[in-house]
């Protein structure tokens, strides 16, 4: 029997497969498994004096940012890029204010990183996302709260010389570290951002 169908020819016992896997979601593709775990970056604040005057490294102990406080303007804290460009700017006030140049307009502390209704974690919008910080087990955790359950991004941890924080690679390619690094700044600093 002739068709155009250049499968015809195989019989019903024929039991060729694809090598054995978990059945695609998309149902023409094989499955390669579970997806893996994002890769964590490490960003070191060297507390040299303190966190109001320090540097970020990054991973090879690359400088990232260095932060600067009173200098060389009284009631500030410029975080420079590696390149000596401000990128965040707090000015401290009876009720400091912080811009992120690029992804956080110039706004109220209190209004970027709000305490949530049982004050126990506090949300962070960044471009139109919202994600939230709350302690977990001796650290500070950033969450994506739409993911379910929600996915871990970054974690801080305070030391007594530095501040450690591991940022997922998933948090970088959405844009979260300059807004990790400033909430990380401002959560730790023990000053009042209400």
């Amino acid at each position: 029997m002739y068709t155009n169908n250049p499968y015809a020819h195989w019989q019903q016992g024929n039991k060729q497969t694809f090598p054995s896997s978990t059945p695609s979601v998309y149902g023409a593709l094989p499955f390669s498994g579970p997806a893996s775990k994002p890769a964590i970056i490490t960003f070191v604040f060297d507390l040299n004096p303190n966190l109001f005057n320090c540097v970020v490294t990054g991973p090879d102990n690359q400088l990232i940012y260095t932060i600067t406080t009173d200098n060389p303007r009284p009631g500030f804290t410029l975080m420079a890029n590696a390149r000596g460009q401000p990128i965040v700017v707090v000015e401290w006030q009876a009720h400091p204010i912080v811009e992120v140049r690029d992804a956080i307009q110039k706004q109220h502390t209190s209004r970027f990183l709000p305490l949530n209704s049982d004050r126990n974690a506090r949300h962070m919008e960044v471009r139109g996302k919202r994600y939230t910080w709350a302690p977990g087990t001796n650290a500070l955790c950033l969450f994506d709260p739409a993911k379910n359950p929600p996915e871990l991004l970054a974690q801080v941890t305070n030391g007594p010389r530095r501040v450690v924080m591991e940022v997922s690679t998933y948090a970088i390619q959405a844009g979260l570290i300059d807004a990790c690094i400033v909430s990380a700044f401002l959560l730790l600093c023990g000053r009042n951002i209400d």
